[in-house]
């Protein structure tokens, strides 16, 4: 038995997602994107923004493994990229810059904001990293 969400299913959570976080409800945005996760397990979006909404609540280790799950489905995933490189970043491992320029790699026509925050941070080195972007 397939119990893999459909199109429609997964469309519905991604947005019960989005507008919780906008709502700053961010156990029910987790609650949406930890659905989709646990049926559609290699689902890199939903994977990113489990981690996305780990790192609001403060939880950063359990957000980068969120990121490195979302990258093992979608290498070039930029908002996965984006984030996991900040996070690495910060603790001071020198892989952080490779997940940003991975970022900028995966999106070179800079259409996320995750991809130009990565090559903002990339162009001036001394800037601060804040993981709170998507």
């Amino acid at each position: 038995m397939d119990t893999r969400l459909n199109r429609d299913e997964l469309a519905l959570l991604l947005t019960e997602g989005q507008n919780a976080i906008e709502a700053g409800a961010f156990d029910q945005a987790l609650a949406a994107y930890s659905t989709i996760t646990l049926l559609n397990p290699d689902h890199a979006d939903a994977l990113t923004m489990e981690g996305v909404v780990l790192l609001e609540l403060g939880e950063r280790q359990e957000a980068e493994q969120k990121f490195t799950l979302a990258l093992e489905s979608a290498p070039k995933h930029p908002v996965a990229r984006f984030h996991r490189g900040v996070l690495r970043m910060r603790r001071g491992d020198k892989a952080g810059k490779d997940d940003l320029l991975v970022a900028v790699e995966g999106d070179p026509q800079l259409r996320t904001h995750a991809a130009q925050r990565a090559k903002a941070l990339l162009s001036t080195p001394s800037a601060p990293c804040s993981p709170t972007t998507r």
